[in-house]
């Protein structure tokens, strides 16, 4: 019983090696593939494609420099007196003519003291026997005062006169007294006279200052009134501070207003490029957002140059018919300062842009190629390269989307000797 036992044992594992062969077997054999089933192997067919030469042209020489937009005038209308808000003009964002209405403080408490100026002033003129001021100098020997006293003086003189005659008389017809008297009447008639051209220069003067606190009275009326300014604009309001029934200080801001037409563009210059910008040059003006550039001008240069980053501001002026353009966008400028020849330039669609990196594709013996660019300028559809080409080379006028390094090419046109 125990030997049988131990032959058992003893084949096992000689079964077990045997059925693992066996699985081993049939797993390589369905991993097999015979000859024929496999997939033909073929080249894919080449790209046909077109060959251009890099042309050489005269291309503006730039300066490029970015910054915001500007309103070419703000202005801020305040209040020049005090009182209560009892009309308003245009709401934000409305258009405001020259010489618009935009607040208006009650001007009761002003109407009352002007009537009260003008009172005063005709009251001064009453007492010189005037009824209005005169538009000249006034005459005061002809005001009724001084004439009056004039005839006075005259008439005592005239007296005193027939009386030094009658008593040069022999026998004297009048006596030494009565002489005496009438040169004393004569003496106090010019007194008079006297007096009474000072009162009225005096009163002449109170005229004047009555008058003055007239023209005051009425120019306080007047500012109770705020208006659009009468030079500058279309005006559009950026902001309204008061509402109707505000009571307002004078120099409380009540509106402030843009200029919109045209927008001032100021950007920062490095020193080094400075050379050749100034007032009057052309500029291409590229603002975020639209995709038409404005052409603008340099209007000026700052006299100085910012010592922490060595640059100089440059403000250009920015044409914004419609008012399609608003102050604080975002813009780039290049300015004109020259024209260089023989630049690289090639069309726009010739290049081929991924992650920021620029190249263009080249036929290299009907493979191809490629070579990393540096572009510049643009002027239309055509681009300017700095860099990796060279007036003459040959590239792919228009690679395809799906044309990679090594693709197999075949020339479209008949390329030129050195095209490949």
């Amino acid at each position: 019983m125990i030997s049988k036992v131990s032959t058992t044992r003893s084949k096992a594992p000689v079964r077990h090696a045997v059925r693992i062969g066996v699985t081993l077997c049939l797993f390589v054999a369905c991993r097999r593939v015979p000859v024929s089933l496999a997939p033909e192997q073929t080249a894919p067919a080449p790209v046909n494609v077109a060959l251009i030469r890099v042309s050489g042209k005269t291309w503006p020489r730039l300066v490029s420099g970015s910054g915001s937009l500007f309103a070419f005038e703000e202005v801020s209308v305040g209040a020049e007196v005090a009182g209560a808000v009892v009309a308003i003009g245009p709401e934000v964002a409305d258009s405001a003519e020259v010489g618009a209405l935009l607040a208006r403080i009650s001007d009761t408490n002003y109407a009352l003291q002007r009537d009260q100026r003008a009172r005063a002033l005709e009251e001064s003129l009453a007492r010189l026997g005037l009824s209005r001021l005169p538009t000249g100098a006034i005459d005061y020997e002809k005001l009724p005062s001084v004439e009056s006293a004039r005839l006075e003086a005259e008439n005592a003189a005239m007296r005193f006169d027939r009386g030094r005659q009658l008593h040069a008389r022999t026998p004297p017809l009048m006596s030494d007294q009565e002489i005496a008297d009438l040169k004393t009447a004569a003496d106090v008639a010019v007194s008079k006279l006297a007096t009474a051209r000072l009162e009225v220069s005096a009163a002449a003067a109170a005229i004047f200052t009555r008058r003055s606190e007239l023209e005051v009275a009425e120019e306080q009326v007047r500012k109770t009134i705020h208006r659009a300014p009468p030079v500058g604009g279309p005006w559009v309001v950026a902001d309204r501070m008061v509402a109707v029934g505000d009571y307002v200080a004078p120099g409380k801001v009540l509106y402030r207003l843009l200029d919109l037409d045209p927008l001032k563009l100021r950007v920062r210059i490095p020193e080094r490029r400075l050379e050749g910008v100034s007032p009057g040059l052309k500029v291409t003006v590229t603002v975020a957002g639209r995709a038409n550039a404005v052409n603008g001008r340099v209007l000026r240069l700052r006299p100085s140059v910012d010592e922490s980053t060595r640059t100089t501001e440059v403000e250009i002026e920015v044409p914004n018919p419609g008012l399609q353009l608003r102050p604080g966008g975002f813009a780039l400028a290049e300015i004109e300062v020259g024209e260089d020849k023989d630049v690289p330039v090639v069309p726009t669609k010739s290049l081929v842009v991924f992650a920021g990196i620029h190249k263009v594709m080249i036929a290299d013996r009907d493979l191809a190629g490629e070579k990393l660019v540096t572009v510049g300028r643009r002027r239309g559809d055509e681009v300017e390269i700095t860099s990796g080409l060279a007036v003459g080379d040959w590239i792919i006028a228009e690679p395809t989307p799906g044309l990679v390094l090594g693709t197999s090419l075949r020339l479209t046109k008949p390329a030129a000797e050195g095209a490949r």
